[in-house]
């Protein structure tokens, strides 16, 4: 056993593991009461979806999505559900492409890119200093 850590019947963690644990169900707990955690996290190909546009960092169109999103997650009508439901629900834009106007784009809205990218911070201080 290593100095800091405590033993249980469970494994070893620090008093580190303990306070980001501490954290992180902190963090949870408010998360998710908000409307925008449970559109984000209520399946595998909605968190995939919102990856998908979160990693173009602007707009990205229906087809790109399709490609980008692993089938098994869903089909492209579901997809489709997720694109709308955001837009409904005021999480995503959507526009008509500047270049070609038949191809309709999605982006976050600015209060879900602000959510987004506040849970994007919680994540990758790995919940030590946020």
């Amino acid at each position: 056993m290593h100095k800091g850590e405590q033993k249980n019947e469970r494994g070893y963690m620090t008093k580190n593991d303990y306070q980001v644990l501490a954290r992180v169900k902190k963090d949870w707990t408010e998360r998710v009461q908000r409307k925008e955690y449970w559109y984000l996290f209520s399946s595998p190909l909605n968190f995939s979806v919102l990856s998908e546009i979160g990693l173009r960092n602007g707009e990205i169109n229906f087809e790109e999505i399709c490609q980008r999103v692993p089938k098994k997650f869903g089909s492209r009508s579901s997809i489709l559900t997720v694109l709308n439901d955001g837009v409904i629900f005021g999480y995503l834009n959507k526009s008509v492409l500047k270049r070609d106007k038949r191809i309709r784009v999605y982006g976050f809205s600015d209060a879900f890119k602000m959510y987004f990218c506040g849970w994007l911070q919680k994540i990758g201080n790995g919940y030590g200093n946020g």
